[in-house]
């Protein structure tokens, strides 16, 4: 990304005025990536700390990308995680998270086959949840 990113500015002093809108929209997105990619590697190692300094008993997520750096880093730490996807149709980070963490609870039953694997059905029954194998 970095080569890529200095070939952009170079082409970028050098281009027309037409094409310096589309170059710099193109840099853009090139920083915007760089930048996501350094603060998903360093944000790992800071929910490590924070998980460290808490000690918990297990993690839960809900999904979402903020809850990929703590999920991953528990995962890591050999602590039990789970997360509840309360979406018939999961996303991104659920995917991802599912090699990594211990279960996956879905609200739906339509999820099961988008997640393929660790996904448990969660049922109310006595006012309380419970897990079946569906």
């Amino acid at each position: 990304l970095n080569t890529a990113l200095a070939a952009a500015k170079a082409a970028l002093e050098t281009a027309d005025a037409e094409n310096k809108a589309e170059l710099e929209t193109k840099v853009d997105a090139l920083n915007a990536t760089l930048d996501a990619a350094i603060k998903a590697v360093t944000s790992v190692s800071k929910a490590k700390k924070i998980i460290k300094e808490f000690d918990p008993d297990i993690v839960i997520g809900t999904g979402g990308y903020v809850c990929w750096p703590v999920m991953k880093a528990a995962a890591k730490m050999g602590i039990p995680t789970a997360i509840h996807e309360q979406n018939a149709f999961p996303g991104v980070t659920t995917k991802l998270l599912s090699k990594h963490v211990d279960v996956i609870l879905v609200a739906f039953k339509e999820a099961m086959p988008r997640i393929k694997t660790k996904a448990k059905m969660l049922n109310e029954s006595d006012k309380k949840y419970t897990f079946s194998g569906k």
